[in-house]
């Protein structure tokens, strides 16, 4: 027996080769569509969709200016639009980088013989998710989400991938990590999980292990990616800039500030003291969200007071006051914060038509693409309302599937400590983007493909073994 089936060995391996051959193309014709899917609303609208924040990352290569309370690293990234003369390729770079780790997450998780079908699923679900309207946007939002499910497979089935596909993921996961400072915080967040995860393991074997090298690797990759890009174009290394006025934004949505504000400037005037604070004139008319505080240079007191730069010292001095004399207050607006976040996912969010002032500068920048960008669907006006229940059911659906493989841990374990980390993740999410910024629909939103993804991935890998697919390998002669 052992003498046939050596010599049918000859005979088989170039039908092996072909079927490898053949799988592998099958693979890369499904990525090529699934950049295309992701990229096809630039098609429909005309033009790459623009977000207020937009405009900023798209002129950094252009202008080499910090904007205010901006990083550098997404401008950098952005800078493949200045360097192709068409920001439309900005949107495919994103997308395939996306395509790429989604590949890669469900490669460490099916073997070759099932990659295809559950790659397509995959993706199908993160199309449902809206994966492709965050893909299409020139913003970082879409890396979110690949950040997090990069991370997660990393620590928990990166022993499915070959060691060089494993520092190809870890290099795709810094770049999306390092475009946003929230994702930085995301991914530091999910490697303390991991380490906890770690040591547990150590005390109750029944744990999955959790592997750290690969997810190390890649966030100090993405903090030294981010703090090389801002050190690249202001001559200094940080990786956040001062956040003090943005924090008082926030303590003016949460009610913090106008509650410091009474008690301070009431004392003042009953004893006749001079107002310690500028912001005292205006503590009884604050606008009701950061956004307005922020942004809206015709009402908000902080252009009345000067700006950013002008009102700097007084936001530090009264966020410093509030989380010093009024810390009870100061984490129940955390927990609002947060808590209204969590639920806020509406698609469409911010890509309302934009000023005169986004198209003289995308004219400067991009003539030839200015007259798409002026006649584009979203100058006209987009109604996305039509998509925020839809949205809603997807994330509600995924997120009960979640919850089940958690709660089928013993069955399962490794798939559902996968599911509790994508939990955990969303509500980090929620955290940093709510509680120490501002609720937005798009900061929730651009977490419902990764949450659907997941689900699926979960689903198509039944729960039948705890551990990661491994990966196909050829049998060795005298194998049985």
């Amino acid at each position: 027996m052992s003498s046939s089936r050596y010599t049918e060995l000859p005979e088989a391996a170039p039908a092996a080769r072909e079927r490898e051959r053949a799988s592998a193309l099958a693979a890369g014709a499904l990525m090529v569509l699934a950049v295309g899917l992701l990229a096809a609303p630039v098609a429909w609208n005309g033009f790459a969709f623009i977000y207020h924040d937009s405009i900023d990352y798209l002129g950094l290569t252009f202008t080499w200016q910090m904007p205010e309370f901006r990083t550098a690293a997404y401008g950098l990234f952005a800078g493949i639009g200045h360097l192709a003369g068409n920001p439309t390729a900005i949107v495919l770079a994103q997308s395939a980088l996306v395509v790429a780790i989604i590949a890669l997450c469900v490669r460490a998780q099916f073997p070759q013989a099932r990659f295809p079908a559950a790659f397509a699923v995959t993706m199908m679900a993160a199309l449902c998710g809206g994966i492709s309207l965050f893909a299409s946007q020139i913003m970082a939002d879409v890396f979110a989400g690949a950040a997090v499910l990069g991370l997660c497979s990393l620590m928990l089935f990166a022993d499915g991938l070959s060691p060089w596909r494993r520092y190809i993921l870890a290099l795709a996961c810094a770049v999306a990590v390092a475009v946003h400072t929230s994702h930085v915080g995301t991914a530091v967040g999910l490697l303390g999980l991991g380490l906890a995860a770690r040591l547990v393991h150590r005390r109750w074997p029944a744990v999955p292990p959790v592997r750290l090298r690969e997810a190390l690797l890649c966030v100090c990759a993405a903090i030294a990616f981010a703090v090389a890009g801002n050190a690249y174009v202001t001559g200094r290394p940080f990786l956040t800039q001062p956040a003090t006025v943005q924090s008082l934004g926030m303590f003016v949505e949460g009610g913090v500030a106008k509650a410091y504000l009474d008690h301070h400037c009431a004392d003042a005037s009953e004893y006749g003291e001079q107002a310690p604070f500028r912001l005292c004139a205006y503590r009884n008319a604050l606008p009701r969200t950061a956004n307005e505080f922020l942004w809206n240079r015709i009402t908000s007191p902080l252009y009345a007071l000067g700006g950013w730069n002008a009102v700097r010292g007084e936001a530090e001095a009264v966020v410093d006051g509030a989380l010093e004399t009024m810390p009870g207050a100061v984490a129940r607006q955390a927990l609002d914060l947060t808590l209204a976040q969590l639920f806020m996912l509406d698609p469409g969010d911010g890509l309302e038509p934009r000023s005169p002032y986004y198209l003289q500068h995308i004219g400067a920048w991009y003539p030839h693409d200015a007259r798409a960008f002026q006649n584009s669907r979203q100058q006209r006006g987009i109604d996305f309302s039509l998509l925020n229940w839809p949205t809603r059911a997807v994330m509600g659906s995924s997120l009960a599937v979640l919850l089940v493989f958690m709660l089928a841990a013993r069955r399962a374990p490794r798939q559902a400590l996968f599911a509790g980390a994508i939990l955990a993740a969303v509500l980090g999410n929620a955290f940093i983007c709510g509680a120490l910024s501002n609720p937005n629909h798009r900061y929730q939103g651009r977490m419902v493909w990764l949450v659907a993804s997941a689900a699926v991935m979960l689903i198509f890998s039944g729960t039948t073994s705890g551990r990661p697919a491994r990966r196909e390998t050829a049998p060795q002669p005298g194998s049985v």
